[in-house]
């Protein structure tokens, strides 16, 4: 216990007086503290009186002890905060904050003014958030008794994104604070000495050489208008602020969306989300109005007459629908369901193929379907990882395979960071640039042909020197002796050279899984360039097994809802909740709940679907949206139904295109990488007669009369998911349900059918929308940081 003034409080151990007073309701001004940082005590605002303490101790590094007497409060803080806030306010422009009729600019100018030097609240772009403007309201600062000194720096628009200008920056450090402690980049620093003091790059480059990833975080984490997102910063006030769930990758990130004249204008970060935490990335930070507010947005209905697309009703389109796939044989019709897809929609698309067309050709079009799903099955007992975002912080060693986290998952970065301060260490295994040095401690690079030796290798070393958790192996695994006999051949040196790697590297790496059980693995794209994607999931539980730590493994999906649309039952082999479509028993339940007879032979797979449409014995194709390569012609069918938000290569062999809304634009809930079940929250109208996926479906099954589409809203779709689908309740992460114990995966070369790489897909995308096609900036960004890379992929 302490006691703050008069009044005795708890604390929790480690927190300090600040904390103390936050929690208990207690106001002191700061302007160097922000949520997730280490105290700085820059700014000597937050002077406090403690009894039997020398001089004013600053709340912000001060730890609070038992017995304390804290004063928060009197005559003489405020003096000593008015004296330093003047100090402070004598070099950042203030004629605003001290005049005494400044409501009348506030009433009249609803909207920053723009300029191009901020001299005055009036014109800076962050005046409706700034925390410098607030503690000076706090503290009833009148005047400045100190000369005012202008800095004259220039200002700084040459980078992407947000624009600098630090005639208004007070020095806090909390941008420099961000970039190195949270997001583990350090792009910035602080440069110059004395009066000459700025923040700035190394060597007086631009944020683009400086290795800046553009995660937004420093200029939420800026309390002045010295950092302005450039696309965002005129609107003024928005209408409404919707809390939502970022869809442009698997993160599962919370956002805040500012809208104004029913357009979304800017996004912010949630503090609260449980997934990100107050941090985002760029394509969540900046990307989001540029995307869905183009110009082209599908704004209704088109069907093709005369061999041109025409706008019709929404009715003549449905009944168009209804009619055309009501004509073909169910072997004839196929569905391709996009990951960007809301679970509601991926749900009522995979009901709607087998209950209205008797149809299981139907599978999501990602890169995390087919082998990949049936092998996390095999895994963890579900089509899923079995890893956590806060796993991840918690490990004790990290291993990052197949992927390039900061091109795509920029947000895991802050928690593989954490894990990394706290003593975790961690390894890159595949592509190297040299901003990634910055975040691991052992690069091994290696192409996806040299995972299955490089994994080989180390499950060898790890069996060999009995670093695995014998108690766990013995007590939750089978087959370890098969996988241990299957070791025998290996040899590390040979594996070193088929690597083109050193043997000791292989060494070092495994040294860090055997000095800390606990630890995570994350996968991403890359493992299906591998001969047999499946085994390498395999193996790589294999290590986390024997670590005793098999609830580490974590898929790095690149489309937001891949996760969900597989666990809704858009998948060619299996119901919603990974029922198998043989298993008679799953069968009947599904059977009963939708009174309809349900085929029960798997389906088409995306790549069989693809042959198939190509070869002409798929004569009726529904997308909905992206999922198609460029390279492939779709001349050959009868049919093709489309969903979509902006044109696309698809209209030319189109019979009907139906306008979708963007995922800023409805209500509904997509599923993150680790598993988490959250909601979409429409933050806009959607674009013109555009409607959400879930209701079109409804809409063609009314027009073919068939029953139990009969949907008012999202949220009712959600509670007949929550009634079939054994592994959804609500929202949330849902649990895994293993049967039995866990089996290790022996070491034998296996092979599939090899598949060409049939195509190139955007390193960001949306739906098949390249983000750089709609967002000047990240077309920059791509070709100067990633080297503009795109990703490739194999059905």
């Amino acid at each position: 216990m302490l006691t703050i003034d008069g009044k005795e409080v708890d604390f929790k151990e480690g927190a300090t007086v600040l904390d103390v007073a936050k929690n208990n309701g207690i106001y002191i001004p700061t302007l160097c503290t922000h949520s997730g940082l280490l105290p700085f005590g820059a700014c000597r605002l937050c002077l406090v009186r403690i009894e039997n303490m020398r001089g004013f101790p600053p709340a912000c590094t001060t730890p609070a002890a038992k017995g304390m007497k804290i004063i928060t409060n009197d005559l003489e803080l405020n003096d000593l905060r008015k004296n330093v806030l003047e100090l402070i306010l004598s070099e950042h422009p203030h004629s605003c904050i001290i005049c005494d009729q400044k409501e009348l600019c506030e009433k009249y100018n609803l909207s920053p003014t723009k300029a191009g030097r901020v001299t005055g609240c009036t014109f800076c772009p962050n005046r409706d958030h700034c925390e410098l403007k607030k503690v000076a309201e706090y503290l009833g600062i009148k005047e400045i008794r100190f000369p005012f000194t202008y800095k004259n720096f220039p200002l700084e628009r040459e980078d992407p994104f947000f624009d600098r200008d630090y005639n208004l920056c007070i020095l806090c450090g909390r941008c420099v604070r961000v970039c190195q402690e949270t997001r583990g980049i350090g792009a910035i620093s602080f440069i110059n000495r004395g009066h000459d003091t700025k923040i700035g790059t190394a060597f007086g480059k631009s944020h683009l050489d400086g290795g800046c990833q553009f995660c937004g975080a420093c200029v939420d984490a800026c309390p002045t208008g010295a950092l302005s997102a450039r696309g965002s910063k005129w609107p003024g006030v928005p209408d409404k602020v919707t809390t939502t769930t970022c869809a442009l990758c698997s993160v599962g990130c919370s956002l805040k969306l500012e809208t104004k004249w029913d357009k979304i204008m800017a996004v912010r970060p949630d503090a609260e989300g449980p997934a990100n935490q107050g941090q985002a990335c760029v394509r969540g930070r900046f990307s989001i109005p540029a995307l869905v507010n183009g110009a082209n947005r599908l704004k209704y209905p088109l069907i093709r007459q005369n061999n041109r697309l025409v706008p019709v009703t929404w009715d003549e389109a449905a009944e168009l629908a209804a009619v055309k796939l009501g004509k073909y044989l169910p072997r004839e019709t196929a569905f391709l369901a996009s990951p960007f897809l809301t679970n509601e929609a991926a749900y009522l698309l995979q009901k709607f193929a087998r209950v209205c067309l008797c149809t299981n050709n139907i599978d999501t079009a990602s890169f995390f379907s087919g082998p990949v799903i049936e092998s996390q099955i095999k895994c963890s007992g579900m089509g899923a990882g079995a890893g956590t975002i806060e796993d991840i912080a918690k490990s004790g060693w990290i291993i990052i395979i197949g992927d390039d986290l900061l091109a795509s998952h920029p947000v895991l970065t802050v928690k593989v960071n954490q894990a990394r301060k706290q003593g975790a260490a961690v390894s890159l295994i595949g592509s190297e640039r040299d901003i990634n040095s910055r975040l691991v401690d052992i690069c091994v690079s290696v192409e996806p042909s040299g995972y299955f030796p490089l994994i080989s290798g180390i499950l060898k070393i790890i069996v060999e020197k009995g670093g695995f958790d014998k108690n766990f192996v013995t007590g939750q695994c089978n087959d370890f002796d098969k996988l241990k006999n299957s070791l025998k051949k290996i040899n590390i040196k040979t594996i070193a050279g088929t690597c083109g790697i050193a043997q000791d590297l292989i060494e070092k790496l495994t040294s860090t899984i055997l000095a800390s059980g606990r630890g995570s693995i994350l996968y991403g794209p890359k493992i299906l360039e591998c001969d047999d994607p499946g085994q390498i999931i395999g193996l790589l539980f294999n290590i986390l097994l024997l670590a005793g730590s098999p609830s580490g493994i974590v898929p790095l999906r690149d489309e937001a809802n891949s996760q969900g649309v597989g666990d809704m039952g858009a998948l060619p082999n299996f119901l919603p909740g990974y029922q198998h479509i043989a298993d008679k028993d799953s069968l009947a339940v599904f059977e009963n709940s939708w009174s309809a007879k349900l085929p029960n032979k798997p389906g088409l797979s995306y790549p069989d679907i693809l042959d198939a449409a190509i070869k002409g014995s798929i004569k009726a194709l529904y997308v909905t949206g992206g999922g198609i390569p460029r390279e492939i012609s779709l001349k050959q069918l009868d049919f093709l139904a489309l969903h979509d938000i902006y044109p696309s290569p698809l209209f030319e062999t189109a019979d009907i295109v139906f306008p979708a809304a963007a995922f800023t634009e409805e209500d509904g809930t997509i599923t993150s990488l680790e598993r988490r079940v959250q909601p979409l929250y429409a933050g806009a109208n959607p674009a013109g007669m555009s409607m959400p996926d879930w209701k079109i479906i409804c809409m063609i099954a009314e027009k073919m009369n068939v029953k139990g589409f009969e949907f008012s809203s999202a949220s009712e779709v959600f509670d007949e998911i929550c009634k079939v689908n054994p592994l959804i309740s609500g929202h949330g992460i849902w649990d895994l349900k293993l049967k039995g114990k866990f089996t290790l995966t022996p070491v034998e070369k296996t092979a599939r059918p090899k598949r060409s790489i049939l195509y190139e897909k955007p390193l960001w995308h949306y739906r098949g929308v390249d983000l750089t096609e709609k967002v000047s900036d990240i077309k920059i960004l791509r070709e100067k940081i990633f080297g503009g890379q795109d990703v490739q992929g194999s059905p």
